[in-house]
């Protein structure tokens, strides 16, 4: 089997072909990864099938059987062949929020996150985007590959954070600063 890397589209070659037999009437089924039960593919297909609005970033198992030309006797369901459908961009927002200990009198919080789940990233997170803006006045942005800023935001008095794909970035999510002094 093979498959094309814009869609979830499979391709294979039947034994009746390869034997110069006749043609083939093959039957498909798959499912997303998680699922545990199979989709069947609709149509008398040959050598090819594609799969109809697939989810983004998503693992599909496909299995194929075929019988040839003037034979009512279906092979058995091939190995399954596992594709990853194309990336999207992100959607939803990160769950963030500060640490800071036991206390923020010293204002040493840090910044955490979770990871964004695979149905939202709809692609490989390939880091997060820090906006910090400062009591002065100025502003920062930061890119990281972890779920969480170690440094301190000491002096941070507003902060938002994004994930990224290669095909985009999640709405920034607000991160709630504690105020000095407030427990």
């Amino acid at each position: 089997m093979n498959h094309s890397n814009q869609s979830v589209e499979i391709f294979w070659k039947s034994r009746c072909d390869q034997n110069y037999l006749s043609e083939a009437s093959c039957e498909v089924q798959y499912r997303a990864e998680g699922d545990s039960d199979w989709t069947e593919g609709e149509g008398d297909l040959q050598l090819s099938f594609h799969a109809d609005s697939p989810l983004p970033f998503t693992k599909y198992e496909f299995q194929v059987r075929c019988a040839c030309q003037g034979s009512e006797l279906m092979s058995n369901w091939s190995s399954s062949y596992t594709v990853l459908s194309a990336e999207a961009a992100p959607v939803g927002k990160l769950d963030v929020w500060s640490d800071c200990g036991i206390s923020t009198d010293n204002f040493e919080c840090v910044a955490v996150w979770k990871k964004l789940p695979r149905s939202l990233a709809r692609g490989k997170v390939l880091g997060y985007t820090l906006e910090l803006s400062y009591i002065n006045g100025t502003q920062a942005g930061l890119n990281v590959s972890t779920a969480n800023l170690t440094s301190s935001l000491q002096g941070v008095s507003g902060a938002s954070v994004s994930a990224f794909t290669s095909h985009g970035a999640t709405t920034a999510s607000p991160l709630a600063m504690p105020i000095p002094g407030e427990d």
